[in-house]
């Protein structure tokens, strides 16, 4: 799974990038704030397709499908990339409603002797590390709505699998653009993005949260 991960880059960085990767003119900094630790139900900076262009803005983590009863229902931090398009709160997101979460590292925590021990992971070849998820806006009776997300975790890598068996599905710098495309039919042709990501660039350390 993934659990806790962290975004503290600096805000001028964060405009370049989104510049430069996903053409995006203009970022309103006040939209973001940087943390060494984004647990579920926080507001996490994200990417979406309007079928237009790309759009950088706040999502909260935590699923809600559109049938939940209740906003308090138990969200769905992550969704499973080997079923997406069986189980039934993300088959419709799978299909139109992807996004990317920004991330530069993400946390799992290692069994030790005298506990459990917490590792940073990241890429160590890119300051920002985009997670791929599926978005959903949930309303509740009185017509309020809630914009959520899920990050989508896979068979972990041969780094991460003696810490943990799964992994959230990082996109490299080609599979973003295809993630974040408008909607497909065939979601068949998405199944080479569902894939864990080389060991080779990911490197990992112990911390202190």
């Amino acid at each position: 799974m993934c659990g806790r991960f962290k975004l503290d880059v600096e805000v001028s960085f964060l405009q370049q990038y989104l510049f430069e990767v996903f053409a995006i003119p203009q970022f309103d900094g006040n939209q973001y704030v940087p943390r060494r630790e984004i647990r579920p139900s926080d507001t996490v900076l994200t990417l979406i397709h309007d079928s237009h262009r790309y759009r950088v803005g706040p999502l909260k983590w935590g699923f809600l499908p559109s049938y939940a009863k209740h906003a308090k229902d138990r969200p769905l931090i992550n969704a499973k990339g080997e079923t997406l398009s069986q189980k039934a709160p993300f088959k419709k997101a799978f299909k139109s409603q992807r996004c990317i979460v920004l991330a530069d590292s993400f946390y799992e925590w290692r069994e030790t002797a005298s506990g459990k021990q917490p590792m940073r992971i990241w890429d160590t070849q890119r300051a920002v590390m985009p997670l791929a998820g599926l978005w959903n806006t949930y309303k509740d009776a009185s017509g309020s709505a809630t914009h959520t997300c899920a990050i989508i975790t896979v068979a972990a890598n041969a780094v991460i699998e003696p810490i943990h068996a799964r992994m959230p599905l990082i996109l490299d710098a080609e599979s973003l653009h295809s993630w974040l495309r408008p909607p497909v039919q065939d979601v068949a042709s998405l199944a080479p993005l569902l894939r864990s990501f080389p060991a080779a660039s990911i490197h990992i350390e112990p911390v202190q949260l």
